[in-house]
């Protein structure tokens, strides 16, 4: 009787575990013909979908993610490859906005005020790429993350019917 409940709970574990290996590959393949790492390279979209993540770090330092991906929108926005970044993101308390982090550090890189539009409800990648396209109309975009993010979003954005591209942020 142990046998055969260690045999299933096993059984149940590597399948859970092959699924997850394989819908990751899947994803990964269908994005990486869409995903950038350089500027200069990547064509140009009228509107970026900058996605959100804390300024400091679990340990209350500055969040390299954060800043790298503030960097690459900001270059893309010099570049002439987007005339404006929505920058989505949490802003589930009073003591924790994404979005108003994002537009300042944004302006502090060069990006005008007026080129920058805030979705304070993208509290995760779904809600952020959905609401690109139902509430600020975006079909065409080019979304800013890290690479393994950028391909889950390429995903859900195609998923949505928009067309997508990405750059990943170092």
């Amino acid at each position: 009787m142990i046998k055969r409940i260690v045999l299933s709970i096993s059984v149940f574990m590597f399948l859970g575990i092959a699924f997850t290996v394989y819908v990751n590959v899947r994803v990964e393949k269908a994005t990486q013909h869409r995903l950038y790492t350089d500027v200069s390279l990547i064509p140009r979209n009228k509107v970026v979908l900058l996605l959100g993540t804390n300024p400091l770090n679990r340990l209350g330092r500055p969040n390299t993610y954060f800043f790298t991906r503030i960097k690459t929108a900001a270059e893309l926005y010099r570049a002439g490859k987007a005339d404006y970044i929505l920058a989505s993101g949490d802003n589930h308390t009073k003591g924790y906005d994404e979005p108003t982090a994002m537009h300042d550090s944004l302006i502090a890189n060069g990006v005008p005020s007026d080129r920058i539009v805030l979705d304070f409800a993208g509290f995760r990648t779904l809600d952020s790429v959905v609401r690109a396209k139902e509430i600020f109309g975006c079909d065409s975009l080019t979304i800013i993350s890290q690479t393994d993010h950028n391909s889950r979003a390429l995903y859900l954005a195609e998923s949505n019917g928009i067309d997508a591209i990405a750059i990943s942020a170092p």
